[in-house]
């Protein structure tokens, strides 16, 4: 008498026969995950390192009281790349206006204001751009308030 086991057919043992969709998928599986390992762990190669841009008012200080047609501003700025221009902004009016630029230190410039009807409050900033041409607004903050008189 034979086994129930004994009528049953050899499994085939080929294994020559590849799922190509699941080869294709554990593929494109991993090359994501060492995508993103590589990405992680290195820089990207299209970034750029900016150096780190600095810079203040100096003065004129917030609500100072400035009696004239002439507001000396005193800038400062760096940058680990040399500093290429600082530009110096004024809101009046309602509205920012660039007053000066100034490419070389000292960072001073004087803005004439025989224009603007006295007294006026207006306020200041500085941008300043490195010598790679990386920049940035506002470094420090604005000083405001600052009164014209005559």
């Amino acid at each position: 008498m034979k086994s129930k086991d004994e009528d049953l057919p050899l499994p085939d043992l080929n294994v020559s026969k590849i799922n190509k969709v699941g080869l294709l998928s554990l593929i494109l599986i991993l090359g994501v995950a060492l995508y993103l390992t590589v990405k992680a762990i290195l820089p990207s190669f299209s970034e750029t390192k900016v150096g780190i841009i600095s810079g203040q008012i100096l003065s004129p200080n917030t609500s100072d009281v400035i009696a004239g047609n002439k507001v000396e501003i005193k800038a400062e700025a760096k940058s680990p790349d040399g500093i290429g221009k600082v530009e110096f902004w004024a809101k009046h009016a309602g509205s920012w206006e660039k007053i000066g630029t100034v490419e070389n230190s000292p960072y001073t410039f004087v803005w004439d204001t025989s224009e603007i009807k006295k007294p006026y409050a207006v306020t200041l900033t500085i941008h300043i751009t490195d010598k790679k041409g990386n920049s940035v607004s506002d470094p420090g903050g604005w000083r405001e308030d600052i009164i014209l008189s005559n």
